[in-house]
């Protein structure tokens, strides 16, 4: 398992290199402590890259 900090900090690299200043709507909307999850339902056979920081 990787550990927390280093998640935290690839994470938040990712995130600054593609969101910039961020999308208008959501900053307006969203509480910045927001926190959300997902699946991901694939049709067809896929590879998911970042698997073990996704987790």
């Amino acid at each position: 398992m990787l550990e927390a900090d280093i998640v935290r900090r690839a994470v938040r690299a990712a995130l600054e290199e593609d969101l910039g200043p961020g999308d208008i709507t959501s900053r307006l909307v969203l509480d910045p402590q927001t926190t959300a999850r997902g699946i991901v339902v694939a049709r067809e056979p896929i590879t998911i890259a970042g698997l073990p920081v996704a987790k």
